[in-house]
């Protein structure tokens, strides 16, 4: 290995090399340093005035008469009074607050958690013992926040309430009328949409920072700006904010030190930040969730003056800062607290001066099965709490049954279904390795009755686990979803299981069971998924990868079969029986988990809440890919059904969908579908980072549910259970309202559709001839000409959009989640620009768009886009999108 220098004046090396060339060209010209200061002071001040095209409006608040923040709503404090006591523990610092029982508030305290929780709830309860704690009776005490359930079992809180629950109780308390909240914290945010003063919608931020209180702290300390006391004063003498746009921290931060090498002021850099909070929170986590007229603002960055006006600015509309923003959390759970005492009940509450009370924390390693869980088990003033941390309940749930343990476990059924085809062979007969990964989890009963009718062995992977998903994170060789790096693991976890032949087919398409979609195709990593593993483990094992098309276009599974056969010398007979064992197998698989479905259907009644699990399969039965959704929603008390219990197969799609061409979304939408029609079916879709499928299907979704309930959870490597439990508590919380069917509306198709090949590109077809309109084509190559030319020829008024610019992918970044393909973003960016062009005419345009007989994301551009227009007002404008059939 080399040696690693590092000079000695290595933070400066830049302007050492800038210096030596000033002398290797200026030699014999002198400079004075009072004249080079000059010039260089004239040359930022040029920058600086040639950076303000494309700044931001300057932030005002005009706001007379506002209530100091921290200000307790009464000061009197006589008597003994009944109180609530509610204390909210986040990431960042922990609120405590007092209400009486008329819901004043007599007490509150903010402080810092410094990474230790535990000894902040103690020295703010103390703090706030030794102020009242001699006038009251505490009647009941609630926690919330991320840690509600950890210092709920410290303090002995009588109630423990997810934080969604708590900011929408606190503001309603307020304000009756009050429909949308935003509250932004530390390292949290949160969108809340409410109705007739019930939750109807809320969103979370998932892994950015970029839009929380932490990254405003971490940018005004490198200014060298007091956040409390200067920030905001100097935001507001900005002319001209800067604009850092709305990307990730890193990529922000590199912004602000460019802005500040050309010279812009520290106003400007502070009103740029804190626009930059509101545009990263509205793109990130409100989306293109609806934002009412009666909007409250919360959490500590509320209390940032210029970042309220920048979301006026923004957003066009009135935001009111409640009193004391920063502990509303607080206030809400001592209202819940009031709320759901009932009678003359004890509090559990262990008092306020909890200094000497013992908090312990063991943990061990669980050696009951790979995962190796670390079991945590918690011991308050030397006894005995709760464990935690485990995958399965094997700890959780000793001691007393919970209402979830007399549920039906309908995945660990579905399970026992699934697995009941995995037959033992001779232990001399050869031996095929199949990985639990991506399609096994449907169609595993297919090729284990195959190969065991065969005389083949079958040997699986392992059950997905921490050290099996830390290997395949190693052994991957390029980024891609989570489910397909965990696969890397599976095939690892097989080969040092002494196996040297791996069965992976890649599998195109799946059975088409309806005529309302034009294909069903898997995803292009499904197709993939040996071509990408073979170059990663070489020569270590042989892989068998048949390419199989099993929809009956091109059907061939039956041809794969036999020359499957034939590989392990079995004879033209032996092979018939045993695809004929394979396909019986995988029939009675469907029908049984159906007959399971339709008897639990039959047990639902009015009223009764239950949650219909969808996702590609390997996300909803992988427990590890799902962080055991299954096991969290018991718990909870909550009936989960997977979605491929469903009769899926009475559910017409709308004739908009006929081109969602993969067949695992078809079924995640008719499962939607189907629960928005189910007054007790409620949808919680579980997807992974990086889905390039569902980064599309999302918007579908959302669509179909309008604004009934569903919850949306993503998944990856660095997930962990609290934020899941969080959101699925909050969801639950949603429920309790009358649900809208589908609308029975007429809706055209979007795309000209040639499921069976043989469209002329140089002819366009009636459809498109019969459209009286003004083509729009976006410029995306050298072929936008040749289809304007196309139809030009027929006499049609086709034009080509201008290329693509910093403009066009602006303007797109209003209207895409950031997940879907960057020409998505710069085609919808050119469509929605051209919309607000003063001589654009709506009744007298369309939009051509391309399109794709295939996997690729491209079949989606016409749908979502028109899903654009539909949100702009202007649903009318048709989408063309010609598809050229690659079937032959």
């Amino acid at each position: 290995a080399g040696e690693l220098i590092i000079p000695e004046y290595f933070k400066i090396m830049g302007a050492f090399g800038a210096a030596m060339m000033a002398l290797e060209r200026n030699s014999d010209r002198p400079i004075k340093l009072r004249v080079a200061t000059e010039g260089l002071r004239c040359y930022l001040a040029r920058k600086a005035n040639e950076t303000e095209i494309g700044h931001l409006r300057r932030l005002i608040y005009n706001r007379d008469g506002s209530t100091p923040l921290n200000e307790c709503l009464i000061s009197g404090k006589q008597g003994k009074k009944k109180v609530y006591l509610g204390v909210d523990v986040g990431a960042v610092s922990i609120n405590i607050a007092v209400l009486d029982e008329n819901k004043k508030l007599l007490a509150m305290k903010y402080l810092m958690t410094e990474g230790n929780p535990i000894e902040s709830v103690k020295k703010g309860l103390k703090d706030v013992g030794h102020e009242i704690e001699d006038l009251i009776e505490v009647q009941a005490v609630a926690t919330t926040g991320s840690a509600r359930y950890s210092i709920g079992d410290f303090i002995g809180a009588d109630v423990v309430v997810n934080e969604i629950t708590a900011q929408a109780k606190a503001t309603l308390d307020i304000d009756e009328t009050v429909d949308t909240i935003f509250e932004i914290g530390g390292q949290d945010s949160k969108y809340i949409r409410l109705k007739n003063g019930a939750v109807v919608d809320f969103e979370m931020n998932k892994v950015c920072a970029a839009g929380t209180g932490s990254f405003l702290q971490e940018q005004a300390d490198r200014l060298d700006v007091n956040i409390d006391e200067e920030f905001s004063r100097l935001a507001f003498n900005s002319k001209a904010p800067v604009d850092l746009g709305t990307r990730c921290t890193v990529f922000m931060e590199s912004d602000l030190i460019h802005h500040q090498q050309v010279g812009s002021s520290k106003a400007d850099l502070l009103g740029g930040l804190a626009y930059s909070i509101v545009n990263n929170y509205i793109e990130k986590v409100v989306g293109n969730k609806k934002i009412g007229e009666r909007v409250y603002f919360q959490g500590g960055v509320a209390g940032n003056k210029s970042v309220v006006a920048a979301f006026e600015n923004v957003l066009g509309k009135k935001i009111t800062v409640p009193q004391n923003c920063n502990v509303t959390g607080a206030i809400g759970a001592a209202l819940i607290a009031m709320e759901r005492r009932h009678g003359d009940e004890t509090s559990n509450f262990g008092g306020f001066d909890l200094v000497d009370r013992e908090y312990d924390v063991k943990s061990f390693e669980c050696q009951h099965c790979p995962n190796h869980c670390h079991v945590k088990k918690i011991s308050i003033g030397g006894e005995f709490k709760s464990f935690y941390g485990g995958i399965c309940d094997r700890y959780e749930l000793k001691g007393e049954q919970t209402t979830g343990q007399v549920l039906p476990d309908l995945f660990k059924e579905r399970e026992g279904m699934l697995m009941s085809y995995y037959n033992e062979c001779a232990p001399n007969a050869p031996v095929i390795g199949i990985p639990r990964v991506l399609m096994f989890f449907e169609q595993f009963p297919l090729w284990a009755a195959f190969f065991g009718e065969l005389g083949v062995k079958v040997v699986l992977s392992d059950i997905t686990n921490r050290k099996l998903i830390n290997k395949g994170l190693q052994e991957v060789l390029a980024e891609a979803c989570y489910p397909v790096k965990v696969a890397y693991g599976h095939v690892a976890n097989l080969i040092e299981k002494g196996v040297d032949r791996i069965f992976l087919p890649s599998i195109i398409d799946l059975e088409k069971d309806k005529d309302d979609v034009a294909r069903s195709y898997n995803c292009p990593l499904i197709q993939g998924i040996p071509f990408m593993l073979r170059p990663a483990f070489k020569d270590k094992v042989k892989i068998i990868s048949p390419s199989i098309f099993m929809a009956k276009e091109k059907g061939n599974l039956e041809a794969e079969m036999k020359k499957i056969g034939k590989e392990f010398g079995k004879e033209t007979k032996e092979i018939a029986s045993a695809i004929m064992a394979a396909l019986k197998a995988q029939e009675e698989f469907v029908r049984m988990r159906l007959e399971r479905g339709q008897e639990v259907l039959k047990t639902l009644k009015k009223g009764n809440e239950a949650v219909v699990v969808i996702g590609k399969p390997y996300n909803v039965h992988d427990l590890a890919l799902n962080l055991n959704i299954a096991k969290k929603l018991r718990h909870l008390g909550v009936l989960a059904i997977p979605f491929d219990l469903l009769p899926l197969d009475r559910i017409e799609l709308p004739p908009h969908y006929s081109n969602l061409v993969w067949k695992n979304e078809q079924n995640l939408l008719r499962a939607a579908i189907l629960a928005k029609n189910n007054r007790s079916l409620n949808p919680i879709m579980i997807t992974n980072y990086g889905c390039g499928p569902d980064a599309f299907f999302w918007k579908y979704l959302e669509e179909t549910m309008e604004e009934d309930p569903y919850l949306l959870l993503e998944v990856d490597e660095h997930s962990g259970d609290a934020g899941m439990v969080t959101r699925i508590e909050a969801f639950l919380d949603t429920l309790d309202r009358p649900k809208a069917r589908v609308k029975e509306e007429r809706q055209e198709y979007l795309s000209v559709i040639r499921p069976s090949g043989g469209i002329s590109i140089f002819k366009p077809v009636k459809k498109i001839r019969e459209l009286d309109k003004t083509f729009y084509i976006p410029n995306v190559s050298g072929h936008s000409v040749i289809w304007a030319a196309a139809l030009n020829s027929v006499g049609l008024d086709a034009r080509v959009l201008p290329e693509p610019d910093e403009l066009s992918e602006e303007i797109g970044r209003r209207y895409v989640s950031g997940k879907e393909c960057h020409p998505y973003l710069l085609t919808t960016g050119d469509l929605v620009r051209m919309t607000e062009l003063e001589d654009f005419d709506p009744d007298r345009a369309a939009f051509m768009m391309l399109n794709f007989d295939g996997s690729c994301r491209l079949s989606q551009y016409a749908l979502s886009q028109k899903l654009v227009l539909k949100r702009l007002g202007l649903g009318h404008i048709p989408i063309v999108a010609p598809v050229a059939s690659i079937r032959h």
